[in-house]
C-alpha cells in the first residue's frame, strides 16, 4: 500500500526509512538461483552423455549470466535508499544501520553453511571428485569474506562463495560512492537535474571498472583481480543507474513489457556474443565482459520493479518462494552435489535426475536456513531485526506534495534484502 500523500505545505521533517520490497524481484532472484544450480549440476554431469547438442551446451552454459543478474540486483536495491533521500527529500540512510543490515543479510547464512557443511567437506569428503579443499590455515578468510582475495581460496570449498567477497566489498564502497551524488543532487534545481546528479556514482563505478578491465587485458590469468569488485563494477553500476532513473515512476503494461523484452534481448545478445567464441578471444570481450547483459538485466529489473503489475511468471508462488530462499540455495547447492557424490548416489551423466536429487537436498536446507536463521534476523520484531524509526536531527525542510507516494508498490513487505 502506498504512503499517504502530503496534503499540507507546512514544514515537515521527513525521516529516512528503509525502502520497501518490490514485487516481482523475488521471482527474478528465484530464477537466478535456479539457473546457477542448473548450470553447476550440468557442469558435473556433462561426461558420458551422448544426448547433448551444441545449442544445448551453449544455452545452458550461458545460465552463468544469473551471476551478473545478482550483482545488478544488488546495485539497484541498495542504492535506492540514497536515491529516495534526494528525490523524496528524506534524510540519507544511516551508514551504521545500513552496514548492520547488510551484515545481518550476509553473515548468518554463510556462517551456518561454513559451520555445518565445512567440516563435512574438509574431513569426510576431501577426496570427492570436483571438490577443492583450501589450506587449513586459510580457512579464516571464508569467515571474514576475504576468500576472493587469495588465489588458494577463491572458488574452493564452496565455489560460489567467492562472490560474497565482491558483495561485501560493494556494501562498504557504496556509502562512499553515494556521497558523490548527495551534495550536487540536492543543490540541483528540478527533479531531472537531481536524477542526473544521482547517476554520477554509477558513471564513476562503470568508468573505473572499464579502465580496470583494460588494464587487466595484459593479465588474463589473474583470477583474483578478474573476480574483484573493480572488474565487475559495471554490473553494479547498471543496477544503480536503473535505481536513479526509475525511482518514483510507475509503468503501464505496454511500457513494462517493452522494457522487459528489450532487456531480455540484450541478455540473449550477450550470451550469443560469448558463445560464438568472439568475446573470450578478443580484447574487447575481456574489457566489456558481460556489460551488455548487465544493462539488459537492469532494464528487466527496473521494468519489473516499477510495473503497475509485475509479469505473472515473476509473481508465481514457486519462484517467489525460491527467491526468498535464494541465498540458501546459492550457498548450499554445491555442498549438496559433493554430499551426493560422497554418498555415491549422484546420477553421473544424467542432468535431469541429478538436478532433482540436488534440489531435494538443497531446498529443505535453504528453507530451514531462511526460516530459522536468516528471516529472524532481518524482519522487524525478529532477533536483532527490530527497526526503530530514527528521529531526524537535521533542520526541518519542506516536503514536496505527493513526493512520498509516487511509485510506492502495493503489497509491500517488511524489508528488502
Amino acid at each position: 500500500m502506498g504512503e499517504p500523500r502530503v496534503m499540507s505545505s507546512a514544514p515537515t521533517t521527513v525521516p529516512a526509512r528503509p525502502p520497501r520490497r518490490l514485487g516481482g524481484l523475488d521471482g527474478i532472484r528465484g530464477l537466478a538461483a535456479l539457473s546457477i544450480t542448473v548450470l553447476h549440476v550440468w557442469l558435473y554431469t556433462t561426461t558420458n552423455s551422448a544426448e547433448r547438442s551444441g545449442m544445448v551446451d551453449g544455452v545452458v552454459h550461458e545460465l552463468r549470466l544469473a551471476l551478473p543478474c545478482f550483482f545488478v540486483l544488488s546495485g539497484f536495491l541498495l542504492y535506492r535508499g540514497w536515491v529516495a533521500a534526494v528525490l523524496d527529500e528524506r534524510d540519507p540512510p544511516s551508514v551504521r544501520r545500513y552496514l548492520a543490515a547488510r551484515g545481518r543479510r550476509l553473515v548468518p547464512g554463510a556462517w551456518l553453511c561454513l559451520l555445518v557443511a565445512g567440516p563435512v567437506l574438509i574431513v569426510l569428503l576431501d577426496d570427492v571428485r570436483g571438490l577443492t579443499v583450501p589450506p587449513l590455515e586459510l580457512l579464516p578468510l571464508f569467515g571474514l569474506f576475504l576468500q576472493g582475495y587469495h588465489p588458494d581460496t577463491i572458488a574452493t570449498l564452496d565455489p560460489p562463495m567467492w562472490t560474497l567477497t565482491v558483495e561485501a566489498t560493494f556494501y562498504v564502497v557504496l556509502p562512499v560512492l553515494a556521497v558523490l551524488a548527495l551534495l550536487p543532487a540536492r543543490a540541483a534545481a528540478g527533479a531531472p537535474h537531481r536524477r542526473a546528479a544521482l547517476l554520477l556514482p554509477a558513471v564513476v563505478l562503470a568508468v573505473a571498472g572499464t579502465l580496470f578491465n583494460v588494464w587487466l587485458v595484459a593479465r588474463p590469468g589473474d583470477v583474483v583481480l578478474s573476480s574483484s569488485l573493480l572488474a565487475l563494477a559495471p554490473l553494479f553500476a547498471a543496477g544503480m543507474a536503473a535505481a536513479a532513473l526509475g525511482h518514483g515512476r510507475t509503468l503501464g503494461r505496454g511500457a513494462t513489457w517493452s522494457l522487459v523484452a528489450a532487456g531480455a534481448a540484450l541478455v540473449v545478445l550477450n550470451g550469443w556474443w560469448h558463445e560464438s567464441g568472439t568475446a573470450g578471444a578478443t580484447d574487447a570481450g575481456r574489457v566489456w565482459r558481460d556489460a551488455i547483459a548487465g544493462v539488459g538485466f537492469a532494464a528487466v529489473i527496473a521494468g519489473t520493479a516499477h510495473a503497475a503489475r509485475a509479469p505473472a511468471l515473476l509473481r508465481s508462488r514457486a519462484l517467489e518462494w525460491m527467491g526468498e530462499r535464494s541465498y540458501g540455495i546459492y550457498l548450499w547447492h554445491m555442498p549438496a552435489i559433493y554430499f551426493l557424490r560422497g554418498a555415491e548416489v549422484f546420477p553421473e551423466g544424467r542432468t535431469a535426475p541429478a538436478l532433482l536429487a540436488v534440489l531435494a537436498v538443497t531446498l529443505p536446507i535453504a528453507h530451514a536456513s531462511w526460516t530459522w536463521v536468516e528471516k529472524p534476523l532481518l524482519l522487524p520484531g525478529g532477533v536483532l531485526g527490530r527497526r526503530r524509526v530514527p528521529r531526524s536531527t537535521a533542520p526541518a525542510r519542506r516536503a514536496r506534495p505527493a513526493a512520498a507516494s509516487r511509485g510506492a508498490p502495493r503489497g509491500a513487505r517488511p524489508s528488502e534484502a
